[in-house]
């Protein structure tokens, strides 16, 4: 980072004078560079640094890119829910504690598009042990995960899914696609095994390398044409954002050639120092091999690609028009699924209501209010004759007894349609079967004191059994 800024100021100093910056493909040089940039009024162009927070016009006025942000994933991705028909998802994020706001720049961006979209989210985020934000969501029945991170922290990621079984035809994963080739085996914290079961299956997002339109660009050439000039002429050194340097090369030769046009040929340092470069870029409009060329606000509307994990590699299986909206899948390599097709964004839950045949409980109910016309019958002969000498000794309490539990079970076992509940018709049963008990109980209870004694059957007065006050309640 210093040996850059050093360099841009020597670079700044000495001769000739320069009319607009291009590059850096680095955010650690890039980002320096261009928040000293509009000290000298002079715009940048990068071909290849896809950090989100370079998007910040109050910290970066001078900043133009040629390649989509990390921010711009986020549109494909909403057009993956929407594709699917998922409306349930998780985020979960990369905060800032190791100095880079990347990650939570481009969240913040997503969790305000779901909300737009109605989508419901559930997010959560990490430092360094992503387990506890993984846990969450599991805890909280997400399916599909959305995650942004770097591709050290995704290791972590996937190993702690493995652990907590968050894999399979259940769950989909889909992640930044810009990792390095074979990410997955470097220094792995588990089973490499275990890292590929879990990544099967997952989506990716990434610029778009080159067109695939066979439409000419503004150089002559096809997209095809000009990959084959370029793979004759490189040797072993490959960059894939070598398409928008190309085509970055274009936008601004383009731009400066329209000033000069505009001023009829002639032209100074400061028609460039001015507005009038910014506007002409952003005016910007035309073929190039990444394909249409266009700004806003600095930043590229371009195409990407969506990628899936397939068999330990990434296969291409579609493609985001951010200039249309639309997404498009593969003709030649299909999405696959663990399962039958697409998993289900949550579960789905299902509330049954089970009835009781109601000759059943209308048998029941019948045969215990029996029960209780005649133990309200014996009720009332106690309370009539109760200075008899033979029921004297017998607690009218007694009778009431059978009585009590069914009157309190015939409120609740109904639901409010009127038919029984699973749970509580019975309770007329424990009704009859009280009545049951204590009717034959009167034969020692009408005995003799004297053959009461001996069968030492004691009555204790006012006192109901716990086991009618527990069935009661």
């Amino acid at each position: 980072m210093a040996v850059g800024t050093k360099l841009f100021f020597d670079m700044m100093h000495d001769p000739p004078q320069k009319v607009m910056l291009f590059g850096d493909a680095c955010s650690h040089v890039t980002a320096p560079i261009a928040l000293s940039s509009k000290y000298w009024n002079i715009w940048q162009l990068s071909y290849a640094d896809t950090n989100p927070t370079l998007s910040d016009r109050d910290n970066y006025p001078n900043f133009f890119r040629v390649v989509p942000s990390d921010s711009d994933y986020n549109m494909a991705r909403l057009q993956i829910l929407r594709h699917y028909n998922w409306t349930k998802v998780g985020t979960v994020f990369q905060d800032a504690s190791k100095g880079s706001s990347r990650y939570a720049y481009a969240h913040g961006k997503l969790t305000q598009l779901l909300d737009t979209a109605s989508i419901e989210r559930h997010t959560e985020s990490f430092s360094s042990d992503p387990k506890t934000a993984i846990g969450n969501l599991k805890k909280k029945d997400v399916r599909i995960i959305i995650g942004n991170f770097d591709a050290q922290m995704a290791r972590e990621v996937f190993c702690v899914a493995y652990e907590e079984q968050m894999f399979g035809h259940k769950y989909v994963w889909i992640i930044p696609g810009d990792y390095p080739e074979e990410w997955w085996r470097h220094s792995p914290p588990c089973k490499l095994s275990h890292l590929e079961q879990v990544l099967q299956g997952h989506f990716g997002t990434d610029v778009l390398t080159l067109s695939t339109s066979e439409q000419v660009t503004v150089s002559g050439l096809t997209a095809a044409q000009y990959e084959a000039k370029y793979n004759n002429i490189r040797g072993q050194a490959y960059s894939k954002y070598h398409g928008y340097a190309y085509d970055g090369i274009w936008a601004v030769v383009l731009a400066i050639h329209s000033i000069v046009k505009q001023n009829g040929g002639n032209y100074k340092l400061d028609d460039f120092r001015n507005k009038r470069l910014p506007q002409t870029l952003n005016e910007t409009n035309f073929e190039g091999v990444t394909g249409k060329v266009l700004f806003k606000d600095g930043d590229r509307v371009g195409s990407l690609v969506i990628t899936q994990y397939q068999d330990a590699r990434m296969l291409k299986v579609g493609e985001y028009n951010a200039h249309t909206d639309t997404l498009v899948l593969d003709t030649e390599n299909d999405v696959i699924w663990d399962g039958k097709g697409p998993p289900r964004d949550r579960s789905i839950q299902e509330y049954l209501l089970y009835r009781v045949d109601i000759t059943i409980y209308a048998t029941l109910c019948t045969v215990a209010g029996l029960g209780v016309v005649l133990a309200s019958t014996f009720l009332a002969i106690n309370i009539h004759f109760r200075r008899h000498r033979r029921l004297h000794g017998i607690s009218p309490l007694i009778f009431s007894q059978p009585v009590i539990p069914y009157f309190a079970s015939n409120d609740v076992s109904h639901d409010d349609s009127g038919s029984p509940r699973d749970k509580n018709w019975l309770m007329p049963w424990d009704s009859l079967t009280d009545s049951i008990r204590h009717f034959g109980d009167m034969p020692s209870r009408w005995m003799p004191r004297e053959c009461r004694k001996m069968v030492r059957r004691i009555i204790a007065h006012n006192r109901i059994p716990i086991s009618t006050l527990v069935r009661t309640n």
